[in-house]
């Protein structure tokens, strides 16, 4: 039986995981202040009920190795306090996806995050849009070039929260109704919804937001089977079709998202991110075993021993802008194998749930949101900031509770005894054979909480 304390302890967590979709709009620090809670909460949690079944995952020891790693570098860092800084908190991301799979969400609240996901989704999206027509968004805030918009941040980040919450939350809604009728206003809601979130990608301006938009669409395509497949399918051309004729309107989108991305890439090593991913496998390089230090990439970017030469003005950031590099050179070669093993267990333990049938529904969008955040080949954010981690996180913890409940679902049906059931006819009469009849219990429908 379940004691006050931890009744309203998970529903705090319910509550708060839910909402960290609109807390990412507000600001940084909502969604990371949930975020820790939810950890607490956790931890806590395990405590009080003695429950460390969660340690046992592979993916999490792989995860708490790297953590530990992570601390004990921290004391070779060229600045010691600034590695600690980072170093310490990182394990909050790791709980808090723990206990969305653990502990926080079931059927009924992965539907309720889908709801909430959906809604904000939709807002920003038509917020953006707003913005490119009027110049200003709902908030006031004006756009802050011609190719550029903000939407309802205070920075450049509108079609990167549009990318990350766009596969889970309409995929999440689109599979939700598998087995039911659903209408043709619903189906035409979210044909709309697609389309316009695709376009609001479109009109930010931020070109790699766009290309992983193309990609996880791609994904999606692959990944469904059937009506379904068909549909995505629709909405990537449709897509397709809509980018085109507003990039041939907006021509200065048009050399924005396409001819700048050409050009780009064909002298990427020059650019800004060419000097920084150069700049963090130069460091990296200078030191395999430790790494510089946590967030110390800022600091030993300037470094004449180990850094490039003077002359590469591009050589230093806060940050490499890919996570792959940025482990490199801030942890080593050591930090980098245990992030990739971690990567690796999540991705066995994802794909275990993948073969159930029933998971595939709910864990197809956040599944590829995690895959096109962790798409190697891409300028990125901070691995470790703390509003793309929350994004990150909850892409991993939402796709592994998805993965549980299916899991917890197989169970059941495997689980329950086929009744019996002797015909009252007699042997050879109509529907009779004189024998006995099997016949499966019944569901309700959605299983435990309804679909």
């Amino acid at each position: 039986m379940q004691t006050n304390f931890e009744k309203y302890s998970l529903l705090t967590a319910r509550v708060l995981t839910v909402a960290i979709p609109l807390f990412l709009v507000t600001g940084r620090a909502a969604a990371d202040v949930a975020i820790l809670l939810i950890a607490l909460l956790f931890i806590v949690r395990s405590i009080v009920t003695r429950d460390g079944s969660w340690l046992r995952a592979t993916w999490v020891r792989f995860g708490l190795a790297l953590w530990v790693w992570m601390l004990l570098i921290s004391n070779f860092a060229f600045d010691v306090g600034l590695s600690y800084i980072q170093a310490v908190p990182w394990l909050r991301f790791l709980l808090f996806a723990v206990a969305l799979e653990a502990w926080v969400l079931n059927t009924v609240w992965i539907r309720r995050l889908v709801i909430s996901a959906t809604v904000m989704l939709v807002l920003v999206a038509v917020d953006a849009w707003w913005q490119y027509f009027t110049g200003f968004d709902f908030l006031g805030h004006p756009r802050p070039s011609g190719t550029r918009l903000t939407g309802p941040f205070d920075d450049l980040r509108v079609g990167t929260y549009l990318l990350k919450l766009m596969f889970p939350a309409l995929l999440g809604f689109a599979l939700w109704r598998i087995g039911e009728k659903a209408n043709i206003g619903f189906k035409l809601f979210l044909g709309i919804a697609a389309l316009v979130v695709i376009g609001a990608v479109f009109v930010s301006g931020e070109r790699m937001a766009f290309l992983l938009l193309v990609l996880g669409l791609v994904l999606a395509a692959v990944l469904q089977k059937g009506a379904l497949r068909a549909a995505v399918a629709g909405v990537l051309v449709t897509g397709a079709v809509g980018v085109g004729v507003v990039a041939m309107a907006d021509r200065a989108m048009l050399e924005r998202q396409f001819t700048s991305v050409v050009t780009t890439l064909s002298i990427f090593r020059d650019t800004p991110y060419g000097e920084l991913w150069r700049s963090a496998l130069q460091l990296g390089s200078e030191r395999p075993g430790t790494g510089v230090g946590m967030k110390n990439f800022r600091v030993a970017c300037k470094d004449p021993q180990i850094g490039l030469p003077e002359e590469v003005e591009g050589r230093c950031g806060t940050h490499p802008h890919n996570l792959y590099l940025e482990w490199f050179s801030e942890s080593g070669v050591p930090g980098l194998m245990l992030f990739l093993l971690m990567l690796a267990a999540l991705a066995k333990h994802l794909w275990q749930g993948w073969q159930i049938e029933y998971s595939r529904a709910w864990m197809a969008g956040p599944v590829i949101a995690v895959i096109i955040q962790l798409w190697p080949i891409a300028t990125t954010a901070s691995f470790f900031s703390n509003w793309s981690g929350a994004l990150m996180w909850l892409a991993i913890g939402w796709a592994l509770a998805a993965a549980r409940v299916g899991q917890q679902q197989e169970s059941v049906r495997n689980s329950v005894p086929v009744r019996i059931i002797i015909p009252p006819n007699p042997p050879f009469s109509k529907g009779g054979d004189g024998g006995s009849v099997l016949e499966p219990p019944p569901f309700e429908k959605g299983g435990q909480g309804g679909l």
